[in-house]
C-alpha cells in the first residue's frame, strides 16, 4: 500500500544550498479514504472501539512509529506521525487498514472494499510546517463545519488526550484466541462423551483487550515540559473555536451538530466530495520545497541504479525477464524495532 517510491529523509540531515537543513528524518502526514467516500466510520461507540483498537495492536506490534496526533471522522481519517523508516509505516498501515476495513465491514453487514486507494503519505521538512499539519488534523471536525467546537466531536480525535491527557482507549477482539479455546473446549466434551461421561462446561467468553493508543510529542516539542504542550494544544483549540465561531456569524452560516450527524446513515456519500492535488511534501518556504525536490530525485535515480545493477545478476539466477523483482528486503517483523 502506499506510494510506489518513498522517501522520508536520507536517514542524514542535508544542508541546502538555498539555506536551512532538511532532517533525517521527516515527519509524515498520513490521509485514507472509505470507499466512495461514504460514511463507514461514523461516529459510535461500536465504531469508535473498533478503530482504536485495531490502531492500537498496529502500534503495538510497530512502537517505533511516533505518532503524535489522530484524527478520524465519517469518511476518512488523517494523523501525523515519525517514522523510523518507510518500511515500519508501510506494515503499520497494512495491519491498522486489512484489521479495521475486515471488523466495520462485518460491523455494517457488507461485504468487499471499504478503503477507496493506498493511503497517501506527505513528508514535512519543518518545524512550522509540521505544527500547521498538527493543528490541521486536530480541527478536522470545526474545519468541515461539523461541529462548532472540536472538543464537541464523537468520533475519535486526541484533542482530549493532549489537552487534558485523557487516555485513547479501544477494543481488539482476539478472534484467533476465542476459537483456540473453543476448539480446546469441543476436544474435552469429545474426550468425556467417549468415555460416557457428562461434562458441562461454560461458553467460551469473548476474548477482548483494552489497548491504550500512545501518544509521543512532537519532535521539537520533546523538550517541553508536559503542562506546556498541553497549554499550547489548548491554545490552538481555543483560537480555532473564536475563529469559527466569528466566520458562522459572518456567513450566517452554522455546524451541522452532533444529533445530526448521527441521524446520517453510514451508506450516505458527500453531495459534494472534495478533491485536490497531493504535494510533494509540506515545506514553509520554495527554497525547502525545492531542496526536498532535489533529494528526492537522487534518491528515485539511487534506487533505479540499484535495480540496473541487479537485473544481469538475476538474470544470471534465472529470473525470468519481464516479471516483478522480488522484495529487496523484507518487512519488519513485529519485534522488531530497527531498520
Amino acid at each position: 500500500m502506499g506510494n510506489p517510491v518513498r522517501f522520508y529523509g536520507s536517514g542524514q540531515p542535508i544542508e541546502l544550498e538555498e539555506g536551512g537543513t532538511l532532517p533525517a528524518n521527516c515527519s509524515v502526514e498520513v490521509t485514507f479514504r472509505t470507499y466512495e467516500e461514504r460514511f463507514f466510520m461514523r461516529p459510535s461507540p461500536a465504531v469508535n472501539e473498533t478503530i482504536l483498537g485495531c490502531f492500537g495492536r498496529a502500534q503495538r506490534r510497530y512502537p517505533t512509529l511516533k505518532i503524535h496526533v489522530v484524527s478520524f471522522l465519517s469518511d476518512h481519517g488523517s494523523f501525523v506521525c515519525t517514522p523510523p523508516n518507510p518500511m515500519v509505516l508501510w506494515s503499520f498501515m497494512r495491519d491498522f487498514l486489512s484489521t479495521a476495513g475486515r471488523r466495520l465491514n462485518r460491523q455494517l453487514g457488507r461485504k468487499g472494499v471499504f478503503w477507496e486507494r493506498r493511503y497517501r503519505a506527505i513528508p514535512i521538512v519543518d518545524e512550522e510546517s509540521l505544527e500547521r499539519c498538527f493543528a490541521y488534523c486536530l480541527l478536522q471536525g470545526t474545519k468541515e463545519n461539523l461541529v462548532a467546537d472540536v472538543r464537541e466531536w464523537p468520533g475519535v480525535n486526541s484533542v482530549r488526550a493532549l489537552t487534558e491527557d485523557a487516555p485513547l482507549v479501544g477494543r481488539w477482539r482476539d478472534h484467533r484466541r476465542e476459537y483456540e479455546l473453543c476448539r480446546q473446549r469441543r476436544r474435552k466434551l469429545d474426550r468425556a462423551a467417549a468415555r460416557g461421561r457428562h461434562v458441562e462446561l461454560p461458553p467460551v467468553p469473548e476474548q477482548v483487550d483494552e489497548i491504550h493508543v500512545e501518544l509521543a510529542p512532537l519532535p521539537h516539542w520533546e523538550g517541553l515540559d508536559p503542562q506546556v504542550r498541553r497549554a499550547r494544544v489548548t491554545e490552538i483549540v481555543d483560537a480555532d473555536a473564536a475563529t469559527t465561531a466569528a466566520r458562522h456569524e459572518r456567513d450566517g452560516t452554522r455546524p451541522l451538530g452532533v444529533a445530526r450527524l448521527l441521524e446520517v446513515s453510514p451508506f450516505d456519500r458527500p453531495a459534494e466530495p472534495k478533491r485536490s492535488p497531493a504535494p510533494r511534501c509540506h515545506a514553509s518556504s520554495p527554497a525547502r520545497r525545492t531542496g526536498f525536490d532535489g533529494a528526492y530525485r537522487r534518491h528515485v535515480d539511487g534506487m533505479r541504479g540499484v535495480v540496473v545493477r541487479l537485473e544481469p545478476e538475476l538474470r544470471r539466477l534465472g529470473c525470468p525477464v519481464g516479471t516483478s523483482l522480488p522484495p529487496l528486503c523484507r518487512g519488519p517483523s513485529a519485534a522488531s524495532t530497527t531498520e
